[in-house]
Order: structure tokens, then sequence, then C-alpha cells
């Protein structure tokens, strides 16, 4: 390289310039591991292979001069030197490596690109940095290539962001071990359509090698590796996306149960199911009841996510979180978990509003002292501060203690959901769980009894202390306070049993895995309910249902004992187990259990590492680059597969970084580098743990509740109480919502005999036809759009305004037929036609007056109206 750059600028001759007389004798002798460099502006000669081997010598250590050895005799001596062919034998494949940067640099490099940090890194770019991270990329994709060519079932999760796709794979592999990672990050439009063709393209970017090397690199592009590609749409079995009607509609064009406006092509025809997001889905299990019930929706306005609320305000203003920090360094309550001062909330999550009402909660008297204190310095400008004051009741106070406490276990579900890796066995079981919970706290009454906000609430040593237009009240709850209050959230409860009806329901093929769930507690399933299952399974993945029942009835036991034993997971346990009896199966020409339990590894009913990597990617060059160049959008997309690469995360790399070197070595036989590295000064030492933290109570919290949830009997399902007209309209969408959703299940195919019904048949049959009329109404409106976009596009001329239009017409009056053609036409003459030559000035006048003629004619017609109304008065 370094020959090459200097004969680019050299003009000396070679009897005066020693690096091109190297030059000449290297063409001449053609020896590949002869390599030059300077030393103090002097040429000096080296070997590579013996360098690389770390070998002694002056042809190890470049020492050599080039006029004293580049001779035919001295470089075959060298070359069959004892040093030497033992170097290049330990190093066949590896003859430039020493031409690579150190191994700690592709770790630093590795470890920065996982961070999300840019290739600059607080100074200027390279093209050794850049091809150190394009190196490093490839050695992952060529890794995930070679795993995903013997997968047996795929699962596929996406989610679109300001305009770009991210899409991450969850893979199960012969042995049934599951690999995940990503495909990459596109940007799309937002329609159904895009999103479907970015999919696609995401996966034809994966199945090419070498995807748009960086410049001055000696390898190229590969084509498309069409049998992976193939085999990778046959083996995606689910998409797992959320509740957004754009993606739901991409799934269903990409297996092939919609038609597309455009041209795009049903690529996915094995997908068995649309999985919807349970983290999103659990969030509506407060949202949509809290905005039906009209007191919680008050009081959360009130103080959370209204304008003029405590929350909004405090968050907001400096001045406000200032004295709010200080109020808290100073409160005389108990501080049982710290100094917490934050009050943001996600308004996108509405579970996360946890934060601001908690804090809220166990903070409640230094709250009304910071409203006190802008009343006094203020004044008439605090308003919304003494509205605060005024309508602050007792009943208030423990209802907003209770919604607190409904948010926190409804925030527990959630982040139960929100991992990509969750056990879809028990997405029913925790739904459940949930739903015992609030009936536990809100039924039963235990929030009063157990550790919780109400709880702490009751229990106050002094009273919280409110001024009220000068004076001070006592806040004491009473008996009736409570039952008005648990009147309320027994509303809730009721609302979000519908919910969770709707969103987790039990004849979903999600709940069907729930026989995999190896408990012998009382959520373990009924014998009829565990054959119902397995019917519905063998029926989805297109098995025996007696063979698949066979296989399990064998299985369990031993998956249930090394459960029991080794203290494996679900999946773990069942996949041990099929590994051991596996070959009784194939000998037997079984296999249907091992097609569902293929299904069961790669399932998963959250899309939640997307979001997650969604959020990694926020500070890397993806998200704060504008460009929309090929260089760039493969720097994003590579970018997300290292991020996104499940086996990196978890420190599997040595086989990327031994692989990254020969890649780097085939772009651009670059010299060596340095690298520099501070350690922080506090390195390595251990903080010392807080007492009292939030996270504590919270554990406490949690551990109470489940204990008392372990020793609670199910009650009897009571009949629903009286609502509200409010409440009663929440319902009723649930359950259309819930009607909805299992006819979609039924004409995928996933629903059992016994639980079609007429009225189910009817919603499916509307349904299909609402589909076709929307695909229709969707073709036609991108036609319509393509053809004003043409026509906009298209500067047009004054005679274009003259021409003759001519029209098929509908109206057999209007038609005008040619002898001796088929083809019934309309003509229509354009009035500007008969005037000729002056037909552009005239259109231009016409144009410029047409204002003030509407003007004139609209202020004659009211001074008509108003003489012919007023006139009989006067």
């Amino acid at each position: 390289t370094l020959v090459i750059q200097h004969l680019q600028s050299c003009k000396l001759d070679v009897s005066d310039c020693g690096l091109c007389a190297v030059h000449e004798s290297w063409k001449l002798h053609q020896r590949e591991w002869v390599r030059v460099t300077l030393e103090d502006g002097v040429a000096k000669l080296g070997c590579s292979v013996c360098c690389g081997a770390s070998l002694d010598g002056p042809w190890a250590e470049f020492k050599q001069k080039p006029g004293a050895v580049l001779r035919k005799h001295c470089l075959d001596r060298h070359e069959k030197s004892k040093a030497h062919q033992q170097a290049l034998k330990s190093h066949s494949d590896r003859t430039v490596l020493h031409l690579a940067p150190p191994a700690k640099l592709f770790q630093e490099c590795l470890r920065k690109m996982m961070q999300g940090q840019s290739v600059r890194a607080g100074g200027v770019t390279s093209d050794k940095a850049i091809k150190m991270r394009w190196a490093l990329t490839e050695a992952i994709l060529a890794r995930n290539r070679k795993m995903l060519s013997q997968c047996h079932s795929l699962a596929l999760m996406r989610d679109e962001r300001k305009g770009k796709l991210l899409v991450r794979y969850r893979a199960v592999l012969t042995d049934l071990s599951t690999i995940s990672g990503c495909f990459g990050m596109v940007p799309v439009s937002g329609s159904a359509e895009s999103i479907a063709q970015a999919t696609d393209a995401l996966m034809e970017a994966f199945c090419v090698e070498k995807k748009h090397p960086p410049r001055a690199s000696k390898v190229e592009e590969s084509a498309v590796d069409t049998g992976l590609l193939q085999h990778l749409r046959d083996s995606v079995i689910i998409i797992v996306t959320d509740a957004a009607a754009s993606e739901q509609l991409a799934t269903d064009l990409q297996r092939g149960r919609r038609n597309a406006a455009d041209d795009t092509q049903a690529s996915m025809a094995n997908i068995k199911l649309v999985g919807r997001d349970a983290a999103h889905a659990s969030t509506r299990l407060l949202k949509r009841p809290f905005q039906a019930c009209t007191e919680l929706k008050c009081i959360m306005t009130e103080w959370c996510h209204g304008a003029d609320s405590f929350a909004q305000k405090v968050q907001h203003s400096t001045v406000l979180s200032q004295w709010w920090a200080a109020a808290l360094e100073c409160r005389d309550e108990d501080s049982d978990f710290g100094c917490l001062t934050s009050l943001a909330a996600a308004k996108h999550r509405f579970s996360s509003y946890l934060n601001p009402l908690s804090r809220i909660c166990k903070n409640m008297q230094t709250v009304f002292k910071v409203c006190s204190r802008l009343q006094a310095m203020r004044g008439s400008e605090a308003l919304w501060a003494i509205q605060l004051c005024r309508n602050f009741t007792s009943y208030k106070a423990v209802l907003l203690t209770m919604a607190a406490d409904a948010c926190a276990i409804s925030n527990d579900y959630t982040r139960e959901c929100d991992r990509e890796d969750m056990d879809v066995a028990q997405l029913n079981l925790r739904a459940q769980r949930f739903i015992s919970s609030a009936r536990a706290l809100f039924v039963e009454r235990k929030v009063c009894t157990l550790p919780s906000f109400t709880k702490d609430l009751l229990l106050r040593r002094e009273p919280v202390t409110i001024l009220q237009d000068g004076f001070a009240l006592e806040v004491r709850v009473t008996q009736a306070d409570l039952d008005k209050a648990f009147a309320v959230m027994e509303e809730w409860v009721a609302l979000a049993e519908e919910v969770v009806a709707h969103e987790f329901p039990s004849w979903h093929l999600f709940a069907a895995f729930q026989l995999f769930h190896l408990s012998e507690s009382k959520e373990t399933e009924e014998h009829e309910e565990v054959l119902r299952n397995l019917e519905r399974l063998a029926k989805a993945f297109k098995v025996s249902p007696d063979t698949l029942k066979r296989e399990f009835t064998q299985l369990q036991p031993t998956a249930m004992a090394l459960k029991k034993s080794a203290s494996l997971t679900n999946r773990e346990a069942w996949r041990q187990a099929l590994l051991r009896v596996g070959h009784r199966h194939q000998k037997a020409g079984g296999g249907a259990l091992f097609s569902v339990l293929a299904g069961y590894q790669a399932w998963t009913a959250s899309s939640s590492g997307v979001e997650q990597l969604f959020s990694k990617l926020k500070t890397s060059p993806t998200e704060q680059s504008k460009s929309t160049g090929q260089s760039a959008l493969e720097t994003d997309r590579r970018l997300a597969v290292a991020i996104g690469d499940s086996q990196i995360r978890d420190g599997q790399t040595s086989h990327v970084l031994s692989e990254a070197p020969l890649i780097y070595c085939a772009l651009l036989r670059s010299g060596l580098a340095r690298v520099q590295r501070m350690k922080r000064y506090d390195a390595g030492q251990k903080r010392a743990g807080r007492k009292g933290t939030f996270a504590e109570w919270n554990r406490n919290r949690k551990k109470a509740l489940s204990a008392t949830l372990d020793e609670l009997k199910t009650p009897p399902r009571q009949p629903a109480p009286l609502v509200t007209e409010s409440t009663q309209k929440e319902r009723d969408f649930q359950r259309r919502k819930a009607l909805k959703r299992k006819a979609e299940a039924l004409s995928d195919g996933l629903l059992l005999q016994d639980e079609v019904t007429p009225a189910l048949q009817a919603e499916a049959t509307r349904t299909a036809k609402a589909s076709q009329q929307s695909d229709r109404q969707r073709k036609k409106k991108r036609t319509d759009y393509l053809v004003a976009a043409k026509m906009t596009s298209k500067k047009k001329l004054a005679t274009w305004a003259c021409q003759e239009v001519i029209l098929v017409a509908s109206d057999p009056r209007l038609v005008t037929s040619n002898p001796g053609s088929t083809t019934k036409k309309m003509q229509i003459f354009s009035p500007l036609s008969l005037l000729g030559p002056y037909a552009s000035d005239l259109e231009h006048c016409f144009f410029v007056l047409l204002p003030f003629v509407l003007t004139s004619f609209v202020m004659q017609q009211a001074c008509w109206f108003g003489k012919n109304f007023f006139e009989p008065f006067l």
C-alpha cells in the first residue's frame, strides 16, 4: 500500500527513487510476502509471514536493505528457510493478519458499536474505522446466514417509528435451540404496502454477501442467495406487531389474505398467525377503563396528565422542579424509599403514570407545601394550585392512592410481558393472575391490609394538612370515603375483566400453548382443556391430532421431572426431554410434537425487543442522519444488525472477533494501528447500597401480594353490578372488538368446531366483505393519486385547454358512434376552443377577475336578502 501510494505521486526515474526500484524488482520476482516500509525516510524490506509469526531476525523485523536482498537467490534462500516454512505452515490461511488492526482495537470498535456510538467517536471519520465496522457486521451476518440456513421455524417481530421500520427475528434450529437477531432497519412511508415491501427488502439484503462494500475495497457484492431467501420465507410462521392497522394489514398482504393496492406479492404463505404485542395490550388494561370511569378520569386529569395537573406543571417548570426537590429534602414524612424528584411519564404508555402517582402519594404533604408556597409567592397567577387545594377531599385522597395501586399491578404485568423471550405458555396465566390481584385488592379489599399506597395513607401518623382560603384543614379518611372509592374501583375491575377477555381470549392460539406450562399448582389445566388445546394446535400446525396426543402424553412426565430436578424453564425442559427420547419418535414415524414444539420455542407474544432496540439506536447515527443515500442506509442497517444481535449481547464475541480481521484484510490491507484508552479513576470500585429505596418497597409489595394470591381461593363469579352509561359503553366496545377478533380467527381456521356460532359466521362474512371493499377503495385511491401526481408534475401549455376531451360515456343519449367503430365515445368541447388565439389571454383575465366577480355577486345577494327580510318589520 505504501509503494502504491508513492507511485501515484512520484515523478522520479527508477534509478533515482528507492521505492520505485523496489516496486520494479517486486514485479520481476513476484514474492507476495515481500513488504516494504519507511524508517526515517529510508526504505526497508521485510517478510510479512515471519513478522506475523512474531519471529526474530532482519526479515521479520523489516531491517533488510532493498539493494542487498532484492535478488532472486536471496529471496529463494529465505523462502526455503526452516523458520519461514514453519511460519507459513502455521499461518497458511492468515498470511496478511499482521496488516489488520490488533484484536483489542476490533474489540473496542465492537463495544462502541454496541453502545450506538458514531464512527466518528467525537472526532473525524476514517476509512480504517469504516472498514473495521463493516468487517465486524459482515462477520455477524455471515455467522447468522449459516445458522438460519438450518432453521426449522422463524418468527418475525417488527415495528415502525418515525418513518423507519425495524425487523427482528427469533429462529429455532434443528436441536430446538433458539437464536435471535435483527434483519436491519430501513425507511418506509407508513403504508401497509411499503411495510410489506420493506420487510421483503430487508430479508433479501440479509441474503446478499458483502452487501455494499466500503470504497476502495477489493471485494465485490455477491448475488442474492435465492435458496436461502426462499428458505427464510418458507420458515416464517408468525409475525408479531402492535395493533396498528397498517402493520396488521401488511402481514395479511404478505401471507396472501388481502389484496394489495399496488403490485406487492404474497411472499410468506406459511404464516399461521398475526400476533399482537402483549405489552401494548397490557397498557390498555388501564387506559380505556380509566377513561371510561368518570371519577378516575377526572382525578388522573387533575393530578397526572392534564395541562394544569400537578405532575405536568412541576415537570415542565424549572422553578417548580427546584421547589419540589428542595421540599423533598426537608420533608417530615416517612421516607421509606428515598428522595425521588422526577414526575416524568411517557404519555404514549399509560402505565408509566405509576412514576408520578407513586411519588405524589408517598409525599402528599410535600405536594401541598409546594402549592402553598406557590400561592403565597405568585397569588392570582397560581390559580391551578388554588383550585387543586380547594377541590381536594379525603375521598379524592383515597381514590388517588387506589389508582396508584391499580397502576402498580398493571405495571407489574406490563413488565412481565415486556420481554421478547417471554413464555407464551404463561401469557394467559399471567393475565388471570392480574385479574386475581385486582379482585383481591379492590373486591376483597385487601388493599387496606397489604403493603400498598392506600395502606400508607390510612396509617399516616399525622393527617395531611391543606391550606384552603387561608384556613388549615386536615384530611381524614372515613369509612364512607373508602366505600365510595371501592365502588369506583370495582367498576374498574369489571371493565378490566372485559379488556382481558378481549386482549387475551381463551380461544386464541397463544392460549393453546398453555398446556406446555409444567406446574403442579392449581393453575395447571384440566385434562379436557388439554385435549382441546392439543386439537387446536394440531389443526394450526397441520399434524395428526392422535399422533400429537400420543407423543405429548409420552413426553410430558419426562419434561416435568427435568424441570423439577434441574430447575429448568418450560421451554428448556421440553427441549431436553425431546432430545433425550426424540430418536424413538423418529423411528416410529412421528414428529408431530417436534413441529409444535418448534413453534412453541420460536413464538413470542411481544415485540418489545424492537421497541428496546429503537431506544438503543436513539443516540446513534441512525436517528440523527437525514441522508437517504445507499451508503447511509447500509450503515443504518448494519448498525441495527450489530446492536440487535443476541449472541453479541450475551458475550459470545470470539467467533466474530476472529473472523473480522480476515474480512478486513480482504477489503484493503492497511497498516498497524495504535490503541489509546484511559480507564475511569473509579473503575472497579463498588458503591455502597442504599437502604429505604422505592425498589425495595416495591419488591416487598409484590412479595406480599403474591403470597396473598397463593392463599386466596378463587371467588365465585358474581353478577355484573349496575354500571354507569360510560362504563356500559366501554364494555360493549370491548365485546364488539372481541367478536371481531374471534371472527378473524375463524377466517384463519384456528377455531374448533364447537366454537363456531351463527353470529360468529355472520361477523366473519361481514368482515370479509368489509375487507374486500377496503381493498378496492385503497386501490382506487392509489390510482387517483398516481394520476393526479403525474398530471401535476407535467407542465401543460395553453393549447392543452383548447383540445378536445374524449371520455367514455355511460349515458347512450350522450354518445356519438363513428361508422364502423364498436367503441362509443362522448366528445366534450372546451369553451376556450371557441376563442381561438385569444384563449390564453382571456384565461388569465378570467382567473384574475374571478374573485372580484364572486365578491360582488355575494354582496348583491346579501343586500337583496336583507331588503326582503327586514322590510315587513319597518
